[in-house]
């Protein structure tokens, strides 16, 4: 039987330039898993990802350091 993470909570640190699938992929597998993930910044608002050298997507941020 595999283990959940229901109930659990993850911070994901991340910060503009971050690599798109490097944080959207994981973050998808925890959410999968049962755990609440959130994304974690040092600005608030949303962060600008990256698809090796071209911009991505803007990722919305949930909790500013």
């Amino acid at each position: 039987m595999a283990q959940t993470l229901s109930g659990k909570t993850v911070a994901a640190l991340a910060t503009d330039g971050v690599e798109q699938v490097e944080l959207i992929k994981p973050m998808q597998a925890l959410k999968d898993a049962g755990a609440t993930v959130h994304v974690v910044s040092l600005k608030s608002g949303q962060i600008q990802g990256f698809n090796h050298l071209t911009p991505g997507d803007g990722i919305q941020v949930d909790k500013s350091l």
